[in-house]
């Protein structure tokens, strides 16, 4: 049976949150990004390492604030409030940060041929 529209809208349900933990802010939920916004996300990164930097301050604030969750898998911070995140202290902002990378955000070899077999 051929992929459907049906299918399509059936299977761009969102995932549930993952809850990922860090010593200075407890449990945390990540919420699983759609297409538009892990591309969004995705293409100033390559950018940045293309021309061997670091992604801005900035981006990383707007980064986890796309990825971060209520726990009914809701976005708990908005773009605007980004901003918010760049008042923090920096070690948990980056341990969040390279978490949302190795959970929510990654997408290597591995997840292709994961995807495949799904």
């Amino acid at each position: 049976m051929a992929f459907s529209r049906e299918d399509a809208i059936q299977k761009a349900a969102p995932r549930p949150v993952v809850t990922v933990y860090d010593k200075d802010w407890g449990d945390v939920n990540l919420r699983w990004p759609t297409f538009g916004e892990w591309h969004g996300l995705v293409t100033p990164h390559r950018k940045a390492k293309a021309l061997g930097e670091e992604p801005s301050a900035e981006l990383m604030a707007r980064t986890l604030a796309v990825c971060l969750a209520n726990p009914d898998g809701s976005r708990m911070l908005t773009d605007h409030e980004a901003g918010k995140l760049m008042e923090r202290e920096h070690l948990p902002v980056m341990r969040v940060y390279m978490q949302c990378w190795q959970t929510v955000l990654k997408f290597g070899e591995d997840e292709v041929e994961q995807a495949g077999k799904n």
